[in-house]
């Protein structure tokens, strides 16, 4: 308890170092009252490092402090000392691996820090030195506000008598700064872009329903149903039933598949495995969403499969317009 209190003591220093202009434009965004409930502040952001589901809260409150400590380091490989390397050979005593960042100490894009760890070794007496990157996790300051928001979610009597105020109140931000705008607009783009995808979807099943309705008005075709065919070897007509009606994806005039190579195809030169990127016609993505020959193309031409009535025989598959030529009037 004692060193709970001269870190506080310490904190408390190093924040009223701060130049006076400082310290009541912060007070200022926070509220008048935070600088005689620095303490509630200070308990309020520690509950940071409370990050598994089954820690109670007694013994995190014992050690709050490492808990969170150890919490803030996990994440950061630089920071922990986790990356280690012999530095004497003779009496095999660790060091910590030098390193270097990659992007700097933050890396906007990223959203983490990278770095490149310089590892020494020793292979039959000389020293060669093996480079390792590592990277730290995504978003630290939004998991710790996380954590804190679990915390208080599961203990919340503890946290209301300790450190939250009675009411709530509103720090009306106006987040006019460039980062809440990129921000507004990233969230409006992908409403939008969600919103075209939906209607892509839509007009895919619209445009897929359309072949089915065109082709039982032109071929008269259905499920269940009983046609008399002659086939090829068969001297007399044969019964068969409609079992199956299906969009298959055609094959393009790429004869072959360049992504698999040989050994995954056919004798015949396809994909052995129905397909790939190179050879399928893919889901049209943007404009051509909405394109009626691309999303044809993507959907296939319709095929019928028929059965013995009998036997249930191997299934036979036909095209409307190849099972129509067979059909025995």
């Amino acid at each position: 308890m004692v060193s709970l209190k001269l870190k506080k003591i310490n904190t408390l220093n190093r924040f009223n170092a701060l130049p006076e202009e400082l310290i009541w434009i912060i007070l200022t965004f926070a509220g008048i009252d935070k600088k005689s409930n620095m303490d509630k502040v200070l308990d309020q952001f520690i509950k940071g490092g409370f990050n598994r589901k089954n820690l109670k809260i007694q013994p995190y409150l014992d050690r709050q402090h490492w808990h969170a400590k150890q919490f803030w380091l996990s994440g950061r490989p630089e920071l922990s000392g986790g990356m280690t390397q012999f530095v004497n050979p003779t009496t095999l005593t660790n060091g910590v691996c030098p390193f270097e960042y990659m992007n700097g100490e933050w890396s906007i894009k990223w959203k983490m820090v990278r770095v490149t760890f310089t590892r020494n070794s020793w292979v039959d007496g000389h020293l060669v030195q093996k480079f390792r990157q590592k990277q730290s996790s995504k978003n630290p300051v939004s998991k710790w506000l996380k954590n804190i928001a679990k915390f208080e979610t599961t203990y919340p009597e503890f946290a209301k008598r300790d450190y939250l105020p009675i009411k709530s109140r509103d720090f009306k931000v106006k987040m006019e700064s460039n980062f809440y705008i990129k921000k507004k607009k990233k969230k409006a783009n992908m409403k939008i872009r969600e919103c075209k995808k939906k209607d892509a979807e839509i007009f895919i099943n619209q445009r897929r329903a359309l072949k089915y309705t065109q082709m039982f008005e032109k071929f008269g075709f259905k499920l269940n149903q009983l046609v008399v065919l002659q086939l090829e070897g068969e001297l007399k007509p044969v019964k068969r039933m409609i079992t199956k009606i299906y969009l298959a994806k055609p094959i393009t005039k790429n004869y072959g598949c360049p992504v698999l190579g040989p050994s995954r195809m056919s004798t015949s030169g396809r994909c052995r495995f129905g397909g790939c990127c190179k050879c399928l016609f893919q889901k049209p993505r943007g404009l051509r969403s909405f394109e009626e020959g691309a999303v044809d193309k993507y959907l296939g031409i319709i095929k019928i499969g028929v059965r013995d009535v009998k036997k249930l025989s191997c299934l036979h598959i036909y095209t409307p317009e190849d099972l129509l030529s067979r059909i025995i009037q």
